[in-house]
């Protein structure tokens, strides 16, 4: 049967953990991001290293992980401590910890920078928000709420 994500949450704070781990992630005082409206793909991508080998066959290894960029966009709330932290945090390459907490209880916790805050499009068919992007510098860690 499939879960649904309705119920999730997404969370931020300035700095860096600890220890990369569960442990240093859940140590932090993370701030809710209220209003979310989605959230991109997370999870690490790896570069295809190519080998054209002398008998006419490609081989592929991967190569370097990379979070990516995650999208995010979210309902404008002008007195949200998460929505203001994100605004502050634009651009200024200042290492953030986040915490994605899904309604099953599972947990991704990874670093990133945030990037490209904007305004949705303005039109008759479009709730008033904002978008950004994590740019990820880490590698995705997962846990429970309960461990």
């Amino acid at each position: 049967m499939s879960t649904s994500y309705i119920g999730s949450k997404v969370s931020m704070v300035a700095g860096s953990p600890a220890t990369f781990n569960e442990a240093g992630y859940k140590a932090q005082v993370h701030v809710e991001i209220k209003g979310i409206v989605d959230v991109g793909e997370v999870g690490d991508t790896q570069n295809d290293i190519t080998i054209d080998t002398l008998i006419g066959r490609v081989e592929h290894v991967n190569g370097s992980s990379d979070l990516g960029e995650i999208a995010v966009s979210y309902g404008f709330i002008s007195d949200d401590a998460g929505q203001i932290l994100v605004r502050a945090s634009a651009g200024t390459n200042t290492a953030q910890s986040f915490k994605i907490e899904d309604a099953d209880g599972k947990l991704a916790f990874f670093m990133g920078v945030v990037a490209n805050v904007r305004d949705r499009a303005r039109s008759s068919s479009e709730y008033k928000g904002e978008t950004f992007v994590i740019r990820g510098n880490s590698a995705v860690v997962r846990g429970t709420v309960t461990a």
